[in-house]
């Protein structure tokens, strides 16, 4: 199978159109997986408001034309920014992107779909019909405008398992919850703790594996790093960061030995200690807090 990302257009207006059709296309998720592993860990180092800014109003109203040079190669250089850049685009989009041409996978995965969406939505034509509806326009485009919504979540959710790779975070401090900004400080601190030994719940058996769970947990310092943090007092929170930063740089130095090739369990190994030491400095850190 030949990478999609092999088929990236050099010019700025075919690579617009390009991005648009594969950002809520069937895949995006390939796509996404590819680019993390041209770009490494720099995949995770700009979230969506930074790189697009002010521009994100326009992007939603009227696509990626809206970008200029610098924003879209951001995009392709950050990868992840993608797939939030699609939760926007299905959650907050204009018409726009309801208009966009489907592939035929897309369509034969939309009509098949569709009676379904017609059978929960819409009454049988047999049935009775509210006349506030029957004859008022507004009340058969406002069905129409539902059924175009339902039409671009379905391509967007129906197939969600193939839109996001399997390297999408969801576990250690990217797990929901965990930095939960009503605990005590000692309680954060040993929460914070208990989410990294997530580690261990999964071992890589070959190197694209481990590459890609170094990479989640390495998302996940980053993550740690711009949290506010307001359970802690300032000292604590800048103690965390400034550790993070360090623990950061080493999980760097593990992605770049497994991918320059060296022995997957010699780097396992040298992850696992990497992570067991920071989180036993968490824990030590916690029992300084009365």
């Amino acid at each position: 199978m030949t990478p999609i990302s092999l088929d990236i257009p050099k010019d700025r207006c075919e690579q617009v159109d390009w991005l648009e059709s594969h950002l809520l296309g069937l895949q995006l998720g390939d796509l996404v997986a590819e680019l993390q592993v041209v770009h490494g860990t720099r995949a995770y180092e700009l979230s969506l408001d930074q790189a697009l800014g002010e521009s994100m109003d326009s992007v939603l109203q009227k696509g990626l034309a809206a970008l200029d040079e610098k924003q879209l190669r951001q995009l392709l250089e950050h990868p992840q920014l993608l797939l939030s850049l699609q939760n926007e685009v299905v959650l907050r989009g204009s018409e726009y992107w309801l208009q966009l041409p489907l592939s035929r996978e897309e369509e034969i995965t939309l009509a098949s779909q569709w009676k379904l969406l017609e059978t929960v939505m819409l009454p049988p034509a047999s049935a009775p019909v509210s006349p506030a509806i029957r004859g008022n326009w507004f009340g058969q485009a406002t069905i129409a405008a539902v059924l175009s919504v339902a039409a671009l979540l379905l391509i967007a959710f129906s197939v969600r398992d193939r839109l996001v790779p399997a390297s999408a975070p969801g576990w250690g401090w990217e797990k929901p919850g965990v930095l939960a900004v009503q605990l005590p400080p000692r309680q954060y601190l040993e929460q914070l703790a208990n989410a990294a030994q997530d580690w261990f719940k999964k071992r890589p058996e070959n190197a694209s594996d481990l590459a890609r769970r170094i990479a989640q947990f390495r998302q996940g310092c980053s993550t740690l790093i711009l949290t506010e943090h307001t359970a802690l007092a300032q000292p604590d929170r800048d103690w965390l960061v400034e550790r993070c930063r360090a623990w950061a740089a080493k999980l760097d130095a593990h992605l770049i030995a497994i991918e320059s090739g060296e022995d997957i369990s010699s780097v396992r190994a040298a992850a696992d200690e990497t992570i067991s030491k920071l989180i036993m400095a968490i824990r030590d850190r916690a029992q300084t807090i009365g």
